[in-house]
């Protein structure tokens, strides 16, 4: 996976996920969380529950649980599993009074026909919520959200939002909404781009002095860090190693 790769498939599990607002993923609360920079300096969107006292975030390791596609082109009742996947990852719950005791209802229909979104109905409160309850794709009635999905890959892209909507199918005012709705995630990429090269040189850096300072116990230490070895080779990229070799070469002198 690049690292392109990595940061739109964080962002759009963001968009999924907290379409509405972050929320503990434990107690559901929106109103008790601290943005926190330092106990994660690694992670993307690192928050705290002040409520309940859990430290969440998204980053690329939850991201890699998803079933995300290279290129976008899932079928409608792919799209759907997956928006699953994310929104109700740790359990379906009630969006209005939080509770996770629920009955399943089938499917939505719009206009008599079977869509491929679930419909719940809450234990607790009485009250009816499908997939879509309390986020941004819920006022979209009938749009697919394959297609919606896709445009959220290429928007991550150079695509013009015209060319977006000719190849979606979608109409540009929809793929504008997206756009201006979502923006901060587009904006921040270029410096997320940047933490994530940082990120990954430092635990290179890391890795490199404990091993070459704890010669008596080669090659048994790099085997019990075969793990964190294997990530690393597999997350370098040329501006990574370029980035590493100047490092080591200013070191020397």
């Amino acid at each position: 996976m690049t690292h392109d790769n990595t940061l739109r498939n964080v962002n759009i599990y963001r968009i999924i996920k907290w379409s509405k607002g972050i929320s503990c993923p434990k107690c559901h609360s929106l109103d008790n969380l601290k943005k926190v920079e330092d106990i994660f300096p690694d992670r993307f969107y690192t928050h705290k529950c002040e409520k309940c006292d859990l430290v969440f975030y998204i980053d690329e390791d939850m991201c890699k649980k998803c079933n995300f596609k290279d290129d976008g082109s899932y079928t409608e009742e792919e799209a759907m599993d997956f928006f699953r996947q994310i929104r109700w990852d740790n359990g379906v719950f009630c969006p209005w009074c939080h509770s996770p005791d629920f009955q399943s209802r089938g499917n939505v229909k719009i206009n008599y026909k079977k869509t491929q979104r679930k419909r719940y109905t809450c234990k607790s409160c009485g009250k009816s919520f499908d997939d879509f309850t309390d986020t941004f794709f819920s006022g979209k009635r009938g749009k697919p959200f394959k297609k919606t999905l896709q445009t959220l890959y290429k928007i991550f892209s150079d695509d013009t939002v015209e060319k977006i909507a000719g190849e979606t199918g979608l109409k540009v005012k929809y793929v504008q909404e997206i756009e201006e709705e979502f923006k901060d995630c587009f904006e921040n990429e270029k410096e997320q781009k940047e933490m994530l090269h940082d990120v990954h040189e430092i635990w290179l850096m890391y890795f490199l002095q404990k091993m070459s300072n704890d010669k008596e116990n080669f090659p048994s230490n790099v085997i019990e860090k075969i793990d964190t070895l294997f990530y690393l080779i597999y997350s370098y990229d040329p501006e990574v190693l370029e980035r590493l070799y100047q490092r080591i070469e200013r070191m020397k002198k």
